[in-house]
């Protein structure tokens, strides 16, 4: 989290982290990533500008140390329904979850889907992304 405590590591290991919204802040920016600051991407003023900004926000914001992404080749079919590829893309894969509200609640995993992106870094849903469904077999 980023929060008083951690900012000083934070700023100190800036090419190793990220930051992003932990929850929907009504704002629209928590969904798929639209929050993320990579601070590898930012100068060391910038860095510190986002992170006093996180702390003074409503809701809480992660950091997470920068993971290295499998790059892989995907094909998909373009709207003329032709074959290409998008080669050596960075991946994030993602499930998707549906919580009860009962009072014993239980997590059922609802889907799970890859997203390649030709971006280096922020790999979330766009114009340059390949989406497909993941299926785990036992």
């Amino acid at each position: 989290m980023v929060e008083p405590a951690t900012v000083a590591q934070l700023h100190r290991e800036q090419r190793d982290w990220v930051v992003k919204y932990a929850g929907y802040d009504r704002g629209n920016l928590a969904w798929g990533g639209r929050s993320l600051q990579v601070g590898m991407q930012r100068t060391s003023d910038e860095w510190a500008r986002r992170l006093d900004s996180c702390l003074a926000l409503a809701w809480p914001v992660v950091a997470q140390r920068v993971m290295p992404t499998a790059r892989i080749d995907i094909a998909y079919t373009k709207s003329d329904q032709t074959v290409a590829w998008l080669r050596q893309g960075a991946t994030r894969l993602r499930s998707f979850m549906l919580r009860d509200d009962s009072a014993a609640p239980s997590v059922m995993i609802a889907g799970t889907h890859l997203t390649v992106s030709s971006a280096a870094m922020q790999v979330s849903e766009g114009t340059d992304t390949v989406q497909a469904p993941v299926v785990f077999r036992g």
